[in-house]
């Protein structure tokens, strides 16, 4: 992801920038941002994989071609 760090965020136009960043590299999750005082104290990011996606990353660590057991 191009879109910065959570550290360098501070203001709510920070945080604009932030969100525009992760709807532009595709983000599937949720962002939850905590402000006090008009600042940004807490950002937490969860990102949420989808069955398909899963499913190729099962099979990336399969060395051999074999499918992994399960």
């Amino acid at each position: 992801m191009n879109i910065g760090t959570p550290q360098s965020m501070n203001t709510i136009l920070d945080a604009s920038r932030y969100i525009e960043g992760l709807a532009s590299d595709g983000f599937f999750g949720t962002c939850e941002l905590i402000f006090e005082r008009g600042r940004v104290v807490l950002v937490r990011t969860t990102h949420t994989l989808k069955p398909q996606e899963l499913a190729g990353r099962e099979n990336r660590g399969a060395s051999n071609g074999n499918q992994p057991t399960r």
